[in-house]
């Protein structure tokens, strides 16, 4: 594991992190009574079912993913990649047409113990469409590490998807009231630019993907 692949995984992980639907509850979260603590719980059950989801495909079907990886030939793995490459162009379209789905900001009134139980919802939910951390995921596995790597890199990137609300603990807990005006332009960075990065990281995944499938089937 090279110190370039490690912050290739960090740099998707943080892309995958500026999720509008998410960081628009951590806002709202962040703007009301004791929020470090709500904040803190939220980031909790975010981070929980994110790595536990990582985990289990890193560690469960690991092995066919690995043997795929480390056989770059024949015309199955091909025809994998392009399937790859078109479903990343699809991801990529899909989020281009939704962008402006998740502008609203929630109605969001939790206890802070709730607050755990919020985020794995919303993380659960989202996870069968976090195509970056599945991308992630093949790149991992692709290197063919052991074990202990592999899970760094999966915590890596966990931290990564999590930085954000992270950020927006501390500016609410710095500033205090006066930390609304601040979230509230944090939140429509994430929300106006998001989807574009998203799309830009889908892009070119499908583009490598499509490029070494159609050059495989052709040499």
């Amino acid at each position: 594991m090279t110190v370039g692949f490690a912050l290739f995984i960090a740099g998707v992980g943080l892309v995958d992190s500026l999720n509008p639907a998410t960081i628009a509850v951590a806002v709202v979260l962040a703007t009301t009574e004791r929020p470090l603590w709500r904040l803190a719980g939220y980031t909790a059950g975010i981070f929980a079912v994110y790595f536990l989801g990582g985990l289990i495909l890193t560690l469960g079907p690991s092995q066919l993913i690995r043997t795929a990886t480390s056989h770059p030939s024949g015309l199955g793995f091909d025809i994998g990649f392009i399937v790859a490459g078109l479903v990343a162009f699809a991801f990529a379209v899909w989020i281009f047409l939704h962008r402006h789905d998740q502008a609203k900001i929630p109605d969001v009134d939790v206890k802070p113990g709730s607050a755990v139980v919020l985020g794995a919802g919303i993380t659960a939910v989202d996870l069968p469409t976090a195509f970056p951390y599945f991308a992630a995921i093949v790149a991992i596995l692709g290197e063919d590490l052991s074990a202990p790597p592999e899970i760094l890199l999966l915590l890596l990137f966990n931290v990564m998807y999590v930085l954000p609300i992270i950020v927006i603990a501390i500016v609410a807990v710095v500033l205090g009231e006066r930390a609304e005006g601040p979230l509230l332009k944090i939140r429509a960075f994430v929300t106006r630019w998001s989807p574009w990065l998203l799309v830009v990281l889908s892009v070119g995944v499908g583009v490598a993907a499509l490029y070494a499938g159609i050059q495989g089937l052709v040499t």
